[in-house]
């Protein structure tokens, strides 16, 4: 399991900082797509937080060619926040 939770977690980490480069660079559909995968992914895999915070996230930006919300860069944080509490070794150690 430990394998699978350092590599799937990789790979939502690295989806989740394109979600923010791409939020924080004003590119919202890039934004909003890899947004909208991370939810996925991380609820496929059983990480309910993180995919919880990429939800909102998702809301946040809003519908495709809007502008995003007041309050989504608290999202990203919400995202990072989440990210990090799952990559804890804290939370793998028994």
């Amino acid at each position: 399991m430990m394998d699978c939770v350092d590599n799937c977690l990789d790979g939502v980490t690295r989806e989740a900082a394109a979600a923010t480069d791409a939020a924080l660079g004003q590119d919202f559909e890039e934004a909003r797509f890899r947004a909208g995968a991370v939810a996925t992914r991380a609820d496929a895999l059983g990480f309910a937080g993180i995919a919880a915070a990429a939800a909102a996230l998702f809301e946040y930006l809003g519908p495709p060619g809007g502008s995003p919300r007041a309050g989504y860069t608290a999202a990203i944080l919400n995202l990072a926040l989440e990210l990090e509490a799952a990559n804890s070794p804290l939370l793998w150690s028994s």
